[in-house]
């Protein structure tokens, strides 16, 4: 008994702290609830009564109460529309609002009627405890400081025998509502508790016990508005090589576990202050927050290549990861900016060789975006290809790169309004050249940009023409070639449109 009343101390205590919030905005839409209704209720009540109660007439204190019940409606009204509204002003106006309705009803019970019974002392002292949400010691502290002054009050004023009874009463009211307040606090601090448990679940990541994609998303976005210009903060996606392979060999169990253990690993290297959380089936994202240099940066990229690695001996597999970081110093950018600066590095950290991390610096690569020089998209598997492609056309595109068809395709969706030029190899991990070239015939947005092929020999060159390309690179091939074949190709398609 003694340890269940214990817990629910500490429950309640619990509900008081971390539920404070909460509490404010409660008591607040209580106060405004029930002055809204009293008015109502008063109105109505001084309306009727004369036709029931015969000779019956509203005294002054009726009438009063009307005009400081709507000084608490609007009262109630402004601080639940203002959000900076502090937790003592607000409990100070429903402790003041209580301490009126209780001079009142002394007023009533006691001065009006001095020879009749008091009808509303206990009513008020039941309900008031019950309806609003108040440490005990400060909610019953105001309710036995009027309870003395009605007790003073009545004795002085009423007989004995109306006297003894009124306080009779009065004193059960307030024991009761002592049973019934504890009763109720319990109950909002159990179903607090709850509703808090099932928050946290929804908000987190169930495998690996660190936050989902939302919740995490939604704290960098949170972060990102609220970020100084001088705090420099880095974000991270860590994305597992070749998971998928390791999901087919070993099965999904032990992926789960690997993923579950990636999750603790991330978890306490971190900081608490960083925000962490999975983003993907095997990719994760780190906001590191209060960066003093990229050296720390790197420091980090490192430890988590190895930890990845370390986890190999544990589950008999071959592990690693790459890592894409969008590294933020300066004036304030979107959360969508930062991500694909990041996204963007992880891409080729993975085109690479993987095992390895790649940092770009934001603003650089926003300026980069906010040049005059056009959008092309690589889609090339072979990296040296890649190297070629972007030194024959010779620093005249802004270029987005990657190693394969889903990529690519994803690339093309994201960027579809700036688009200029794709080069797109036919030969892909994944999805291949000609699967993409199917997919974007089919949709009108992106059917007419301009497509230059890469393949290994020219026998595919009828089928390819005829799902809309301009031209084809044949490998192997140079610089001068490749920049031939491209100029020559955009030149075919102006004079074309001309």
């Amino acid at each position: 008994m003694i340890k269940t009343l214990q817990r629910y101390k500490r429950e309640r205590e619990a509900y008081f702290i971390e539920g404070a919030g909460e509490i404010k905005k409660t008591n607040l839409k209580t106060l405004f609830q029930i002055t809204g209704g009293t008015v109502v209720f008063i109105c109505l009540l001084m309306a009727i009564t004369p036709f029931i109660i015969e000779g019956w007439m509203p005294t002054w204190t009726h009438i009063l109460l009307v005009p400081v019940t709507v000084v608490f409606f609007f009262i109630s009204f402004v601080c639940l529309r203002s959000k900076d509204i502090s937790k003592y002003v607000a409990d100070g106006v429903c402790l003041t609002f209580i301490a009126c309705i209780f001079i009142f009803v002394i007023r009533l019970d006691v001065f009006q009627y001095t020879d009749a019974p008091g009808s509303f002392m206990e009513a008020v002292l039941l309900i008031v405890p019950t309806l609003f949400i108040f440490r005990f010691h400060i909610i019953y502290l105001e309710s036995i400081f009027f309870e003395i002054i009605y007790i003073t009050c009545t004795f002085l004023v009423k007989n004995n025998e109306i006297a003894n009874s009124d306080v009779f009463n009065s004193i059960v009211g307030l024991l009761l509502s002592v049973i019934v307040a504890y009763i109720i606090q319990r109950l909002r601090a159990e179903a607090y508790h709850a509703q808090n448990k099932y928050r946290q679940l929804s908000m987190t990541d169930g495998l690996t016990g660190i936050m989902n994609k939302t919740n995490c998303e939604h704290f960098v976005r949170q972060y990102l508005e609220d970020r100084l210009p001088l705090d420099s903060c880095a974000l991270l996606i860590v994305d597992i090589d070749n998971f998928k392979n390791i999901n087919d060999s070993k099965g999904h169990h032990m992926g789960d576990n690997i993923l579950s253990a990636i999750g603790n690993t991330l978890n306490r290297y971190f900081r608490s202050t960083d925000i962490l959380g999975r983003i993907g089936g095997d990719e994760f994202m780190i906001l590191m927050r209060g960066i003093p240099s990229q050296e720390i940066v790197e420091d980090k990229c490192e430890r988590i290549l190895s930890l990845i690695m370390e986890l190999s001996e544990e589950f008999q597999v071959d592990l690693s990861c790459s890592i894409g970081i969008g590294l933020l110093e300066g004036d304030d950018v979107e959360y969508e900016e930062i991500f694909q600066v990041a996204d963007d590095a992880l891409y080729e950290a993975k085109a690479s060789g993987k095992a390895r991390y790649v940092i770009h610096h934001v603003n650089e690569n926003i300026e980069l975006h906010t040049e005059e020089k056009p959008l092309a998209l690589i889609a090339e598997h072979n990296e040296t290809n890649r190297v070629i492609l972007k030194e024959a056309l010779d620093k005249k595109y802004h270029f987005i790169e990657v190693g394969n068809g889903k990529k690519a395709i994803e690339q093309i969706e994201k960027h579809k309004d700036q688009l200029q030029l794709i080069l797109l190899d036919l030969v892909m991990p994944e999805v291949d050249g000609y699967q993409v070239l199917k997919y974007m015939k089919k949709r009108k947005r992106i059917s007419k940009i301009p497509i230059i092929v890469i393949s290994e020999d020219d026998k595919s060159e009828k089928e390819v023409f005829e799902l809309g390309v301009l031209d084809m690179i044949t490998k192997p091939f140079n610089t001068e070639g490749a920049a031939f074949c491209v100029e020559n190709a955009l030149n075919k398609k102006r004079n074309k449109r001309m």
